[in-house]
């Protein structure tokens, strides 16, 4: 059990430093339109494969469905924190790449 621990606290740690060094790279420059668009349509898609709703998802990650919305109309990209990341990661299978986000 405590191998398992560090495990995630490792994996979150990496997330972490991962999600800071795309921060700095592309919000101090403004993120692409695109790249906020993919993230949404990556989320999107996840989610209709999982034959979710929006509010079956947020209820999963603890969100709001408009929240969800949000951000696969490409909306609110700012405020997916790297805990949501990982959740949403986990609950729809995706990978850091479908967040814009270079491991």
């Amino acid at each position: 059990m405590a191998n398992t621990t560090r495990w995630h606290a490792r994996a979150y740690d990496d997330l972490s430093k991962a999600l800071d060094r795309t921060r700095t790279k592309n919000y101090t420059r403004g993120m692409a339109k695109h790249t906020v668009m993919q993230t949404g349509s990556a989320i999107r898609r996840a989610r209709e494969r999982q034959e979710w709703s929006q509010r079956e998802l947020a209820r999963r990650v603890g969100v709001t469905a408009s929240t969800i919305s949000g951000w696969e109309r490409g909306l609110g990209r700012h405020g997916i924190s790297v805990d949501l990341v990982e959740r949403l990661r986990v609950e729809l299978d995706l990978r850091l790449s479908d967040f814009g986000i270079d491991p």
